[in-house]
Parts: C-alpha cells; sequence; structure tokens
C-alpha cells in the first residue's frame, strides 16, 4: 500500500468515526428527551 492510500484510509477511518460518535451522542440525547418527556407529560404513561 503507498502512503497515498494510506493517508487516504486513513482519513476515511476518521470520517467514519466521526460519524459513528456523532450518532452515539444523537441517540443518548434522544434517549434522555425521551425520559425527560415522559416526566414532564401531564398525561401520565398511557403510551
Amino acid at each position: 500500500m503507498t502512503l497515498h492510500w494510506m493517508h487516504v484510509t486513513a482519513a476515511w477511518a476518521l470520517v467514519a468515526l466521526g460519524f459513528a460518535g456523532m450518532a452515539g451522542q444523537a441517540a443518548l440525547r434522544h434517549r434522555s428527551a425521551k425520559r425527560r418527556l415522559a416526566v414532564l407529560d401531564p398525561r401520565g404513561n398511557e403510551a
């Protein structure tokens, strides 16, 4: 593998890790928001 392709592979890996991190953070925010909305729901726990 040439130096060029090593850099290309490293760049793609960093991008993939970045998107995976953003997806993980979004899942955590979604879970937190779901819990918060359940607490604030005036109708109780119907759903």
